[in-house]
């Protein structure tokens, strides 16, 4: 999440790995969803479920990857290329077919989270981690 905001719409950024157990905007959790998953920060944070910005069109690129809640939220489904802990893998939003992208495939913290055509560079390359203290 973009610092501590914890507003509707707020973009969601990369940021550092950080091992505290108080860094719940740094906590994603899965739900199975009908057609895919949708993914959701922790509740002690928000709450709030990863989708497409409202005010984007669907098929562009760059159009960040925001946070909403349940019953705002559209757009939010997500397929994974593998649900397995510990692998790299593409999340792809089931409606545009677009991938999860850090946008310029930047390594800086705070660098935008957007959707962008799936181009198999390493800024769409995520790995799902159980909480506790490993690191990829």
């Amino acid at each position: 999440m973009n610092g501590e905001n914890e507003s509707p719409g707020a973009s969601v950024v990369q940021y550092s790995w950080v091992i505290d157990p108080d860094e719940y905007n740094q906590r994603w959790n899965f739900e199975q969803a009908p057609s895919g998953w949708r993914i959701c920060v922790s509740p002690k944070f928000n709450g709030f479920y990863a989708a497409l910005d409202k005010d984007r069109a669907i098929t562009d690129n760059d159009a960040g990857v925001n946070v909403y809640p349940l019953q705002e939220l559209s757009n939010g489904i997500w397929a994974l290329s593998s649900n397995q802990t510990g692998e790299w893998i593409a999340i792809t939003n089931v409606a545009s077919g677009k991938c999860c992208d850090v946008k310029g495939e930047g390594t800086g913290d705070n660098d935008w989270i957007v959707q962008y055509d799936p181009i198999a560079q390493s800024g769409q390359r995520w790995v799902i981690l159980e909480f506790g203290n490993w690191r990829p």
